[in-house]
């Protein structure tokens, strides 16, 4: 029976890893920027009389792995889906074609005698932990891997649309990158490349949990205090704040104990302990869930969710996966990543996800090879 392990949501387009392989819909138009080197793969949307109402969009989930490839982790890096597996990072590229599609070749990153332990990824950047515990990344303007400077060993990265965010074992946050709107919190708009620590206020505890969104980054202390800094002219901070950015971390007074983070495109959403999903700040294509898109102050109980155990955001639209395997979106639609009315530019409410398709999939258009082939 095909299980659910994983949502992510990338620009205008939703990707589950899933016991059967990797899927995905919305917006499979040709990814294209890797670093120098990268040979991409020529693997996606098998069959090109199924695009949706708009061009390369398409409402109907496509297999992007072949049958009985496993990944230790997939990530949406905007140009590119990256996967990784036994130390090695994959590239998948989607785009229409009327064949049944391409194993996923290896990432050439001229680090490879140092293996991959993890991939995370932005709409503009990406990066890799290799097994010594150094990130490398690279991005539009940063053509081949680079060396991030001045972080520790990390656990865990988060990617805005031109900065990063670190964890480390200590639970200290660190930050590099672009910083207009002060998303590095380091008190000031000046951008940054190599990695510096965030001061937080004093009173706060271990971080364990980060996250970037276009321009604000979020930080989650062990005592439940949610820590924000960056732009907030949509609220996506706390609207409380009446400041269109703050460059320093602030106290964010969120209603309920929350368990995870995710950022987007001006707006932010949380995991409860409780099974809840909370999202404030920008709802111009209904990504707060409440059934519209007007302007939202304050911040919004997602309607109708109680066992969310995962959430992605990928800029503008949203996933969640319950206990159970049930997976809900809501957000942008323009190209069916939420799989919502035909046509519709918002998916206001949760939106269940369906899956059957994906059954369907894995008896009738499955694809031979796995990932070791590719090797």
């Amino acid at each position: 029976m095909l299980t659910i392990e994983q949502v992510v949501a990338g620009p205008q387009r939703s990707v589950l890893i899933t016991s059967e392989g990797v899927f995905a819909w919305g917006n499979l138009e040709v990814l294209r920027t890797l670093p120098e080197g990268v040979d991409a793969a020529e693997v996606c949307a098998p069959d090109a009389t199924r695009i949706g109402h708009r061009s390369f969009s398409q409402p109907v989930p496509q297999r992007l792995s072949p049958r009985g490839t496993r990944w230790e982790g997939l990530v949406d890096a905007g140009h590119s889906l990256l996967a990784w597996a036994d130390g090695q990072a994959y590239a998948v590229a989607p785009q229409v074609r009327d064949a049944a599609g391409a194993v996923p070749r290896p990432l050439a990153l001229g680090r490879q005698d140092a293996g991959v332990r993890r991939i995370w990824a932005g709409e503009q950047q990406a990066y890799v932990q290799d097994r010594e515990g150094a990130l490398w990344g690279w991005s539009d303007a940063m053509p081949g891997a680079q060396r991030v400077q001045g972080l520790p060993s990390v656990r865990n990265v988060s990617v805005g649309m031109g900065h990063g965010l670190a964890l480390d074992a200590r639970g200290q946050v660190w930050s590099w990158g672009a910083n207009a709107a002060g998303q590095l919190g380091q008190g000031d708009l000046v951008q940054r490349s190599r990695a510096q620590r965030v001061v937080l206020p004093q009173g706060a505890a271990a971080v364990v949990a980060v996250a970037a969104g276009a321009t604000h980054s979020l930080a989650l202390d062990e005592k439940g205090r949610l820590w924000g800094w960056g732009s907030n002219h949509q609220g996506q901070l706390d609207q409380g704040l009446q400041a269109a950015y703050s460059p320093g971390p602030v106290r964010i007074a969120v209603p309920g104990r929350l368990s995870s983070l995710a950022a987007g495109l001006h707006f932010s959403a949380a995991t409860t302990q409780g099974g809840q999903v909370l999202a404030w700040g920008w709802n111009g294509l209904g990504q707060l869930g409440q059934g519209d898109a007007a302007p939202r102050a304050g911040f919004h109980t997602v309607p109708g969710l109680t066992a969310v155990q995962q959430i992605s955001v990928g800029g503008t639209h949203v996933l969640a996966l319950e206990r159970g395997g049930r997976c809900w979106a809501w957000g942008d639609n323009r190209h069916g990543a939420c799989q919502g009315e035909d046509g519709a530019q918002a998916q206001s409410r949760p939106h269940a996800l369906a899956l059957h398709a994906l059954n369907d999939l894995t008896e009738t258009n499955a694809i031979a090879g796995t990932a070791k082939e590719a090797l």
